[in-house]
């Protein structure tokens, strides 16, 4: 088991996004996601400007790793088992407007930005 830890500067609600009983990380931290295996940790602590907050020496999130999975994965599974990780840009949901599944894996390797 590892711990990893970074500063979060920003908080927009997406990256890392807390909703819905998931944390993920798939639109951040990409070196963290490349090294991390199920049963790591990752832990995420404030900043002295975290949205206009000082929320330095504070613990932000803590999760444990459950799976690891490729961003292109994470898109074939969103839509079928998390459909809330795909943004409703309309939404009066906060939740459901900050959703990470952000990129569209089609056949043939193309990617686009939903």
């Amino acid at each position: 088991m590892r711990l990893f830890t970074y500063i979060l500067r920003y908080d927009t609600g997406s990256a890392p996004n807390p909703f819905q009983g998931i944390c993920t990380l798939a639109i951040c931290k990409p070196r963290i996601r490349r090294v991390a295996k199920p049963g790591d940790w990752v832990a995420g602590v404030g900043s002295v400007n975290v949205s206009g907050r000082d929320f330095s020496g504070r613990l932000i999130y803590a999760m444990k790793v459950e799976e690891r999975i490729s961003l292109e994965d994470y898109d074939r599974r969103a839509e079928r088992d998390w459909p809330h990780r795909v943004p409703k840009y309309n939404s009066p949901d906060l939740s459901e407007r900050l959703g990470d599944c952000i990129y569209s894996f089609q056949d043939g390797g193309e990617v686009f930005q939903r």
